[in-house]
């Protein structure tokens, strides 16, 4: 698949867009998000339907689409991390992209930062 093409389909899922002409979506429960099957796959666990998670197909998608991420503040932004937590192979630029994520929410607006709380 071309990297505009990804990057369409990215673009549509992190602005929670649907395009009709698009009929294969793979349900994320944990989101609520139905993904293009295109960038997503599901691994069953225990070999049961109602029992799976979604992941990128491949590191090279999960890049991509970490770069659409960038461009701007999208709807589903936090939501698309899960995708890539599910993959070992994609794990890593997640945490990086969940750091960038985080620090920009809160240096925006300091007094939104949760209270440190003593144990």
């Amino acid at each position: 698949m071309k990297t505009q093409s990804i990057k369409s389909y990215a673009r549509d899922m992190l602005s929670s867009v649907s395009n009709p002409i698009e009929v294969y979506r793979l349900p994320n429960d944990e989101t609520r998000m139905m993904m293009p099957n295109a960038l997503v796959t599901m691994d069953r666990l225990d070999g049961s339907t109602s029992d799976h998670v979604i992941m990128f197909m491949t590191s090279r998608i999960a890049d991509i689409v970490i770069d659409v991420q960038e461009e701007m503040d999208w709807a589903k932004n936090w939501e698309i991390l899960n995708a890539y937590f599910h993959n070992p192979k994609t794990r890593v630029a997640a945490g990086k992209r969940f750091e960038k994520m985080f620090l920009k929410k809160y240096q925006k607006d300091p007094s939104r930062m949760p209270p440190c709380q003593a144990f």
